[in-house]
């Protein structure tokens, strides 16, 4: 099939589909260059400890330089021993992929809504995401109407890793922490259920520091103004 064969039928698209089909092959003819977040990673330290390098675990102030991992600075704190570098603790640390953080800060920045954004993202991650859950039928079901791929772990069958990769231990663990601590409260109503969720997150986040700067801490966060989702929007999503 030659060029001329495919321009034919052009005109017979819809606008919107013309214009899609402009697009890709614009992006694939003149792909831009890859933006990665990791190439930000001094204006980051910069804004994070401006008022000093502090260990993110325990606030302390004496830390020293230790080594590299995968070109990062790494550090460690004198006072708690623990390790840290300059994305450690942030909302993209561990991500795999740096690069699509800034196509979700450009299209917020184009004023592009979220379902916009959310569509475009799960486009970008359509073929790398895998959905890794126990045996319970609801998530292959949901993993089938997403057309996510699934790893499924049998636990009653002695299964607790698969591929040597996929695993639910560390979901796990946090659930058997949420459990244990809800526990005191002897029931929670379902329309309470968010904020006791954030409540856990809180202490979960801040479980390194001492009651002093846990209380501070606890005190700004419930100032700064709130942004996320709810568990009912998770149910009629």
């Amino acid at each position: 099939m030659d060029w001329k064969a495919v321009y034919g039928n052009f005109s017979d698209l819809p606008k919107s589909e013309q214009h899609s089909l402009f697009q890709a092959i614009k992006d694939t003819l003149f792909p831009e260059p890859k933006e990665d977040i990791a190439n930000m990673v001094g204006e980051i330290r910069e804004v994070r400890f401006s008022n000093g390098l502090a260990c993110v675990h325990c606030g302390s102030v004496n830390n020293k330089r230790n080594g590299k991992y995968r070109s990062r600075q790494r550090y460690i704190c004198k006072g708690c021993g623990k390790s840290f570098n300059d994305m450690t603790e942030s909302p993209i640390s561990g991500t795999h992929y740096p690069h699509k953080w800034l196509k979700y800060f450009q299209m917020m920045v184009d004023g592009v809504t979220l379902p916009k954004i959310a569509e475009e993202l799960e486009r970008c991650f359509e073929k790398e995401v895998v959905l890794c859950t126990d045996s319970a039928t609801n998530y292959k079901a949901f993993a089938k109407q997403k057309g996510i791929p699934h790893e499924m772990i049998n636990a009653s069958k002695g299964i607790h890793v698969k591929k040597g990769v996929f695993h639910i231990k560390h979901v796990n663990s946090y659930h058997q922490r949420l459990k244990k601590w809800m526990e005191r409260f002897n029931g929670v109503a379902t329309k309470y259920m968010d904020n006791y969720l954030s409540w856990f997150r809180f202490l979960e986040l801040h479980k390194q520091l001492n009651k002093n700067l846990r209380k501070r801490n606890m005190v700004l966060e419930s100032c700064k103004k709130a942004n996320f989702m709810t568990v009912g929007m998770f149910k009629t999503g």
